[in-house]
């Protein structure tokens, strides 16, 4: 079976990954600007501005500014305890290792989101995305079937939320996978349950934004063409091009073009094929999709050869073998580029060596010189230390007197900690990242020994929500845990 492309399309967060533009992006205004447009729209457009704003702005131009965009609202949903924004700054933070190539990393993280999100209905579409969006980095990591699990389950959840786009766009990823495991495996159970869903795509194409319809219908033509029903899938085709014909765009056709002429060489209509496969190619060609092209040169070979006319096939098959041998020059030049790199590091390493072999003789010297030195001062830290020691008798009782205070405070604690008062100031004062009002609250809280469940409910929000202000205060004050932290706010000066 030969491989050709099918059209995956990932809602709202992928696009075109192969090729991100680099162009430098300002996070800091774009997550400023959101961050004063939060207050004035609902929960749930909220996380669509910002995982929209995401994707379109910042992760397609510039990958690394998507980290710092991410850490930006992070750092805005703590403060203000907004649970569905630090969720979907977890699903962003995923996007960013994905792209990156980090898979597990980026599954791990979007888990968390998803964990989140999971607290509470409202939270749906969130979820939802973050189901998405492990999807999406299950099927660029090999996991087909692991990615279809991930879709069913947004796709359940989108539709429960009446997310129609998404619903859709979702159920035709479905499709394309099982269309493209089924095709890798020759596995016609798995062919079938690829159109199954692309069929849903198609009988909703009146709602149906216009490429998830169209994606669907290129895909089960490929199936049909896998499935080896080829006039079916000339059907298809041909609806699909009556359908492009509407909004023509040079990538589908070069994405199409090689399998219609694929089914048209099955079913003997070789002057179809051949119009078709020409255009591909040139539409391939004007696109700079050079590996496709390479394909496009092979499927006009093996249309050739099949009409018998041995030179042109011969032809194409010498234009087939200079470009990809073109590819391979330019892969092997990158290689070397990169070697280059490297073999100019690794001069500098040795220069630096040897730098460091002459610094190494002065040192000696200096070795030499710093001893004479160290004698001199040692005679004086003996003096100084024999003098000191008419005070470490006071140092002592000084000590004792620190630690009676401990056992009183300790004993004041054991007596009820919600009578001792403290003041935020004069917490703030002595850490370097200050506790936020919400943070001092559970600070407090916390010294009249509730419970996690008994804080959330004082104050409304979730108990993941409390666990994560703790996780916060515990690492600005330094500590490790409740006890700890209450000693600090113990030892704090207060009114």
């Amino acid at each position: 079976m030969k491989a050709f492309k099918l059209i995956l399309i990932l809602f709202c967060i992928l696009a075109n990954i192969s090729e991100p533009r680099a162009q430098k992006v300002d996070a800091q205004f774009y997550a400023d600007s959101l961050i004063q447009l939060f207050p004035s729209i609902d929960e749930r457009e909220r996380s669509d501005v910002f995982i929209g704003t995401f994707s379109r702005k910042i992760v397609l131009k510039d990958v690394e500014a998507a980290l710092e965009f991410a850490s930006l609202i992070r750092k805005y949903a703590q403060e203000y305890n907004d649970t569905i924004l630090l969720a979907g700054a977890e699903i962003l933070h995923s996007e960013y290792l994905w792209r990156k190539g980090e898979y597990q990393k980026g599954i791990e993280t979007a888990l968390r989101g998803v964990e989140l999100a999971s607290t509470e209905e409202r939270y749906d579409n969130v979820r939802a995305l973050g189901l998405l969006t492990i999807g999406n980095i299950q099927f660029f990591s090999g996991s087909s079937l692991q990615a279809v699990a991930y879709y069913k389950r947004a796709a359940s959840v989108f539709k429960k939320l009446d997310n129609l786009q998404a619903y859709i766009s979702t159920i035709s990823n479905i499709g394309a996978v099982y269309a493209d495991y089924g095709d890798k495996q020759q596995n016609e159970a798995f062919l079938d349950s690829g159109l199954v869903y692309l069929n849903r795509v198609i009988k909703l194409k009146d709602v149906a934004q216009r490429n998830f319809y169209l994606a669907a219908l290129g895909n089960s033509g490929f199936l049909y063409y896998a499935k080896k029903e080829y006039d079916k899938a000339r059907s298809l085709y041909s609806l699909w091009e009556q359908e492009e014909a509407e909004s023509p765009n040079v990538t589908s056709r070069a994405n199409q073009y090689i399998t219609i002429g694929a089914v048209h060489t099955e079913l003997g209509n070789y002057a179809d094929a051949k119009k078709y496969l020409e255009k591909g190619l040139d539409y391939a060609m004007e696109i700079g999709f050079k590996h496709q092209a390479v394909e496009y040169y092979a499927e006009l070979a093996s249309l050739m050869e099949s009409k018998s006319d041995y030179r042109q096939a011969l032809n194409y098959t010498r234009k087939s073998k200079l470009l990809q041998d073109s590819i391979l020059n330019e892969e092997k030049l990158k290689a070397i580029q990169e070697l280059e790199v490297k073999f100019q590091t690794s001069e500098k390493e040795k220069e630096i060596l040897s730098a460091n072999a002459t610094i190494e003789k002065n040192r000696q010297f200096q070795r030499l010189l710093v001893i004479i030195i160290l004698l001199i001062l040692i005679f004086f830290v003996t003096f100084f230390l024999l003098n000191r020691q008419r005070f470490k008798l006071k140092k002592e009782l000084f000590h004792q007197e620190i630690d009676n205070l401990r056992l009183q405070i300790n004993a004041l604690v054991g007596k009820g900690t919600e009578d001792i008062k403290i003041e935020i100031s004069e917490i703030n004062k002595n850490i370097e990242e200050q506790l936020s009002e919400r943070e001092f609250t559970i600070l407090q809280l916390i010294m009249t020994n509730k419970t996690n469940q008994e804080i959330a409910d004082e104050v409304s929000i979730s108990v993941n929500t409390v666990k994560y202000h703790l996780k916060n205060i515990y690492e600005k004050l330094g500590v490790s845990n409740r006890k700890e932290a209450l000693q600090y706010a113990i030892k704090t000066p207060y009114n």
